[in-house]
């Protein structure tokens, strides 16, 4: 038998090499599929809960600047306050889904018979754009193995995630409509691609991580702190490659210009309405805010780490997370360049602000998603005016407030007797309630 002759390879074809194993690597990927699914069905876990009341403060403000943009047709929101502006964009655009699909399904013939309809029932456009956000904490998930899993290789990525995936704070933020979730992603897409810049040193991830910096910013005005990552990823680069000071300067200055840019497609009216934006932070800048005022610098970090991370995860999860922040940076080089810069100094900002962050009345009212949250008949339900537009029209009625005063001043007072004394600042029992509870009080009939 004549045996068989090598067929010579065409002219520029290229040499397959070993078929990859297909069904071992999705074998690979299931833990990651899973942490990923329970990470986005923890989060749509009762997505409805509270409606028709609304008992976070922020949603309906940016559900209403998202319903004015379409029923006033602009693209400007008229307010800047975190700046959010990219939270408003995507607001209105769910909004929009809805009322699209419901005008061909002959449900609104026009879009006032979608607003009386939104009054009615807010579910109707607050379960949608929840359904997003959760979908967007799910990202943030998956974004957070991807950049670990790049640092530290796959398991550290798998924890990391899993950490995330069942974090209750994380959740809680995942089913609301606010800016903070989003801007979290968008944060860590810019550290992951600063890390992939500290790799490659090509241009494109440079625009990209820039783009993704004014991205964040557009959402959240301390997301800026994002920037010291790119900052690190170009001198980690520079260093590795003794690249040339002005060459490294350019780059810084091509990673600006592509922040700049960023923020700019996010949030073009930023730079367009500027006495409003002004305005809109001067108001932020603000030292007292009813829930929300700080007692300096020390005190703001323990209470971010003593109340808020300890509460999410636990005192033995949080140590076990700071102590392995330290042996990383220690360890991975690129990580104490890009991760240590933008995350130190972000959380430094937020402590030396005069305003704290905290989670307020969603954290009292939606403490675990798996159970559903107490009814908190106390906090402000909210009706629609006679006639005028959606921005006007949503307010909280002052005897719902009253009650919302009557049941947070016997939580302000536990523990020491009195409103009136400075109450030690732990989960149950914080000025910030006593602080609210003197403020509702005063509302009148």
């Amino acid at each position: 038998m004549k045996p068989r002759t090598k067929v010579p390879d065409r002219p520029g074809s290229r040499r397959r090499g070993p078929t990859p194993d297909r069904p071992g690597v999705w074998r690979r990927q299931l833990p990651i599929f899973a942490v990923l699914l329970a990470a986005l069905l923890l989060r749509l876990n009762n997505i409805a809960f509270g409606l028709p009341s609304l008992y976070d403060p922020d949603e309906p403000l940016f559900m209403v600047k998202a319903a004015g943009l379409l029923t006033g047709r602009t693209l400007d929101p008229h307010w800047f306050g975190h700046p959010a502006t990219t939270t408003i964009y995507w607001t209105a655009l769910v909004q929009a889904v809805v009322f699209g699909w419901g005008f061909i399904s002959g449900k609104y013939s026009h879009i006032s018979d979608f607003v009386s309809a939104a009054y009615a029932d807010p579910g109707i456009i607050f379960v949608p754009v929840r359904v997003t956000m959760a979908l967007m904490g799910t990202v943030c998930v998956g974004l957070t193995y991807l950049l670990c899993t790049r640092l530290f290789g796959r398991p550290a990525g798998l924890l990391a995630a899993a950490l995330l995936a069942f974090n209750s704070l994380h959740i809680a933020w995942s089913q609301v409509v606010r800016s903070d979730v989003q801007a979290s992603a968008l944060m860590l897409g810019a550290l992951l691609v600063s890390c992939r810049l500290a790799e490659s040193g090509k241009r494109s991830d440079l625009v990209w991580a820039g783009l993704l910096t004014g991205f964040a910013i557009a959402t959240k005005w301390p997301s800026a702190t994002v920037f010291a990552g790119v900052i690190g990823a170009i001198l980690y680069r520079a260093r590795a490659n003794r690249t040339a000071t002005g060459e490294a300067a350019a780059q810084l200055a091509l990673a600006a210009l592509a922040t700049i840019a960023g923020l700019f497609i996010a949030s073009p009216f930023i730079f367009i309405d500027y006495p409003t934006v002004l305005s809109n932070l001067a108001g932020e800048a603000r030292p007292f805010h009813v829930g929300h005022t700080g007692q300096g610098f020390l005190s703001n970090i323990s209470l971010y780490l003593g109340v808020y991370a300890a509460d999410s995860m636990g005192w033995l999860a949080l140590l076990l997370a700071l102590s392995g922040a330290v042996v990383a940076s220690i360890v991975e080089k690129r990580a104490r360049y890009i991760l240590v810069p933008a995350t130190v100094l972000f959380f430094v900002s937020i402590c030396a602000q005069r305003l704290v962050w905290s989670p307020g009345s969603y954290r009292a009212c939606h403490t675990s998603p798996f159970s559903r949250p107490p009814r908190c008949s106390g906090w402000p339900q909210w009706q629609a005016a006679d006639g005028g537009s959606i921005s006007e029209s949503w307010r909280p009625r002052p005897a719902a407030l009253r009650s919302s005063a009557r049941q947070a001043a016997p939580s302000a007072s536990h523990g020491n007797g009195s409103t009136t004394r400075a109450p030690k600042r732990h989960a149950g029992s914080s000025p910030m309630r006593a602080g609210a509870a003197r403020s509702f009080s005063s509302i009148p009939n």
